[in-house]
């Protein structure tokens, strides 16, 4: 049985790699919604991942990730 801790880092794993995936393909820019909004919710799993395993330089590099990705969001959504 799979544990939920291992959950959560899998499906933070994936919505980051999701977005930069899309970006790549030019399917997305780094400044639109979705992209943003993946990379928020992926690296916010992912601070609660590297919580669980104590992991503290996992933990601040998700952090600043997230703070870059709320930032976007904030920043980018008043232009529009």
């Amino acid at each position: 049985m799979v544990d939920i801790t291992f959950n959560i880092g899998l499906l933070g794993m994936a919505l980051i790699l999701i977005a930069f995936v899309l970006n790549v393909i030019k399917h997305v820019k780094a400044t639109d919604r979705l992209y943003l909004w993946l990379n928020c919710v992926g690296s916010a799993l992912l601070i609660i991942y590297a919580v669980l395993l104590s992991s503290i330089p996992f933990m601040i590099l998700n952090i600043v990730w997230t703070g870059a990705a709320v930032w976007g969001i904030l920043y980018h959504g008043k232009k529009r």
